[in-house]
């Protein structure tokens, strides 16, 4: 039950009854629940109140004793054979013979049975939202839906693959005919071609791929060769790295060897006479 939820979501259930005790019970609540005339559940709410006011009196919590109750009634309703009814099924409208139309009693053609039509005629389905209003029951919001339907009478193109499609006012915000057309319009990747191996793939969303795989990517790297020189000896060397700016690893323990140096060197103190160094105090003083 919706009023229920903000109590089960607190706590994590635990039966209260077990073993032969728990048997014993469900054998009492299915005897109560079998004796019934109009419905099966008649006497749901009944047992349900019984149960939950003995465990409330056993000095059980309320939110406990109901979810006791309640899993203890669904086990006797299952064993029952009780099949809980949707809501379709307990509408007025939901006993009505679908074969004939619900305002003038003409029969229905095979097609529009099989499209769970409820009137023959747009005349019919009219009919019925001025009598009762279109949010009254699940017939009216079919009469509902045949008039909007009907009233699609403005062409438009869909902006993906050009085909013609009807809308049911000037200001209706459709843009294509159909879900997969809009799908297909919010994709923003294309297939690319292979760098190395010229096969079409589809690039990742979040980079601009140049190859179909890892594999072609080491392939395609080992394959290119750049001619640079040494920034440290001058000597020139081959390398498939075009940012490569050393050629060995000696090189750059120099580099980096001379860049500490630089870094450390440190400054001599300034020297100053005795008469510049008492002019300086006076004037501090």
């Amino acid at each position: 039950m919706p009023y229920l939820d903000q109590y089960s979501r607190k706590f994590k259930h635990r039966p209260i009854f077990k073993g032969k005790e728990r048997d014993a019970i469900l054998g009492q609540i299915i005897d109560a629940l079998d004796d019934w005339r109009l419905s099966p559940f008649e006497h749901e709410s009944d047992c349900r109140y019984i149960l939950r006011a003995a465990l409330c009196l056993e000095g059980h919590g309320w939110p406990a004793a109901d979810t006791e109750a309640s899993a203890l009634i669904d086990v006797g309703l299952k064993q029952n054979g009780a099949v809980r009814p949707s809501w379709g099924a307990g509408q007025p409208d939901y006993t009505e013979c679908e074969a004939f139309c619900r305002i003038c009693f003409a029969a229905l053609s095979e097609a529009q049975q099989k499209l769970r039509a409820r009137f023959c005629s747009m005349a019919c389905a009219k009919t019925q939202i001025e009598q009762t209003g279109w949010k009254t029951s699940g017939a009216a919001r079919r009469a509902y839906e045949m008039v909007r339907k009907a009233n699609k009478i403005h062409p438009r193109q869909c902006e993906h693959c050009g085909t013609e499609f009807h809308v049911h006012s000037k200001s209706a915000p459709d843009r294509f005919c159909s879900k997969p057309c809009r799908n297909a319009s919010l994709k923003t990747r294309c297939e690319r071609r292979c760098e190395h191996c010229g096969t079409s793939f589809l690039p990742s969303i979040a980079k601009v791929n140049r190859y179909c795989s890892r594999p072609c990517y080491y392939a395609a790297r080992k394959a290119e060769r750049h001619l640079r020189q040494c920034e440290c000896c001058g000597t020139s060397f081959v390398t498939n790295v075009s940012t490569a700016k050393y050629c060995s690893k000696t090189c750059i323990s120099k580099v980096h060897y001379y860049r500490r140096r630089a870094a450390a060197v440190i400054l001599p103190f300034p020297t100053i006479s005795p008469a510049e160094f008492d002019q300086e105090f006076v004037i501090a003083a």
